[in-house]
């Protein structure tokens, strides 16, 4: 008996040091992979917490509640783990173009591309092709490690591939999709033009920042906008629109050069064509012609000099100039106006 109690208590001991020796995370080990209050706040701007009325039985784990008008609401704080978990997934695999991003709807083809292209991943957007991962005699035959999706439901035919090769899936997954074949399901709403970039946005961030290519104290110089949806013909709009622009800026500096050398030294515009201006000497044959021209400075040598005295008005005495410096003599003139 005593033999049998010492082995239960070296037993027990041992348990306990196993115990003590599995340590939690620390508190700033759980802050610092806690979502900051701008992805919050990206996230609530996106409605990436925006439901639809019907919820699949698989997915009621995530939502928070169901409001009013019959929209349930998902739990963001779970979304955030399960991206971190997602993310992690994603590092472990060791060749980063072993990860396939497959994108069936418009909104998300852009995002998965961007994503591939910052991650190192491959992209397949676009209508999906039987016999991708099954086939090896076909010209598109791939054997990624991991594959990611942003709507099981558009893409069930690929999960469907995947369950015959065993290829683990993570899935952007609404409240109304079923996670069959999706092995990490990432609660979102996957149907937002801005919801699902986002997304594909915050999981490229969360991969580099386990590879370690950028810190967690630093923003990602990457603008989010580059992961968003946009029109083909609201961008072939706005370059047009772009282009008329410039041609009517170059049309307008065109003009004021032209403006600058005709218009004189001083570079404004004068209204008039300097260049249909006839030459000096052709208007001096005209002012001959016409009895030249006349000097200001002299009495006017016609009939009209005398018209003052014939109606009787005296002439005022004439007025004398002097330069400065020179001494003027005071009174004489004073006293001719004054007669006058």
């Amino acid at each position: 008996m005593p033999v049998q109690t010492a082995k239960r208590k070296n037993a027990k001991k041992l348990r306990n040091t196993r115990r003590r020796g599995r340590q939690a995370p620390t508190e700033a080990l759980s802050n610092l992979l806690k979502p900051s209050q701008n992805d919050i706040l990206k996230l609530l701007v996106a409605q990436t917490h925006i439901g639809r009325r019907r919820c699949h039985v698989n997915m009621s784990r995530y939502v928070w509640k169901r409001r009013s008008d019959g929209f349930h609401i998902i739990n963001l704080e779970k979304t955030f783990e399960k991206l971190q978990l997602a993310a992690r997934i994603i590092v472990t695999v060791q060749n980063p173009n072993d990860v396939m991003v497959i994108s069936s709807r418009t909104y998300g083809q852009r995002g998965a591309i961007k994503f591939a292209t910052y991650t190192g991943a491959k992209s397949m957007v676009g209508k999906w092709t039987p016999g991708t991962f099954t086939n090896p005699q076909n010209k598109i035959y791939e054997e990624p490690r991991l594959l990611i999706v942003d709507d099981p439901a558009t893409c069930f035919l690929a999960l469907k591939e995947t369950s015959y090769v065993g290829i683990p899936v993570i899935g952007f997954c609404g409240v109304h999709n079923n996670t069959r074949f999706v092995d990490c399901c990432v609660p979102c709403n996957n149907r937002g033009r801005h919801s699902i970039g986002l997304m594909f946005w915050l999981l490229a961030r969360e991969v580099l920042r386990m590879r370690g290519e950028i810190t967690r104290d630093e923003e990602w110089n990457v603008s989010v906008d580059l992961f968003f949806y946009r029109d083909a013909n609201k961008v072939a709009a706005s370059q047009e629109k772009s282009k008329k622009l410039e041609q009517e800026q170059a049309q307008q500096q065109q003009q004021f050069l032209q403006s600058q050398q005709y218009g004189g030294q001083q570079g404004y515009d004068t209204g008039y064509d300097m260049r249909a201006v006839a030459d000096q000497g052709a208007l001096d044959q005209d002012l001959d012609a016409y009895g030249g021209v006349q000097d200001y400075d002299q009495p006017p040598q016609d009939d009209l000099a005398d018209w003052g005295q014939q109606q009787g008005f005296e002439q005022p005495p004439p007025q004398q100039f002097y330069q400065q410096g020179q001494a003027q003599p005071q009174g004489q003139y004073d006293e001719q106006i004054q007669e006058w």
